[in-house]
């Protein structure tokens, strides 16, 4: 498999590493570099975000997994302070050009059906 894409961009609030292209974490865990490089508790990352554009869909997949073991290991221990954050606050932060569930549904579902098309699980769109 390979992976279409190349740089993270830096996320609004968040430290950004520019030379390796990624946010600062420990194990997915986000620091900030600033203070000491101490978690910001509750804010994770995964995906290029976490690695930097370099490597395979299996390594982002297990750097995906280490990253969800510690959010599990945070709830599960009552580590996380409660949030109280509505659907519209949370919306207010997305980019303009989020794609929201509804539509990565029916982009999920093209995808599908053109790779039935092709004798392949699916054929990725390539244009936004």
């Amino acid at each position: 498999m390979k992976s279409i894409g190349y740089q993270t961009s830096p996320i609004i609030g968040l430290p950004f590493d520019y030379k390796k292209n990624l946010v600062p974490h420990e194990h997915g865990c986000v620091v900030d570099p600033e203070n000491d490089n101490k978690t910001i508790p509750g804010v994770y990352v995964a995906g290029w975000a976490k690695r930097g554009p370099v490597g395979i869909i299996d390594a982002t997949l297990r750097d995906t997994k280490q990253t969800f073991g510690v959010l599990k290991h945070h709830l599960e221990n009552n580590m996380l302070a409660e949030k109280t954050h509505d659907v519209d606050h949370i919306r207010s932060l997305l980019p303009p050009n989020h794609v929201p569930y509804d539509n990565w549904l029916n982009v999920d579902d093209f995808e599908v059906d053109a790779g039935k098309m092709a004798g392949k699980v699916r054929e990725k769109i390539l244009d936004r």
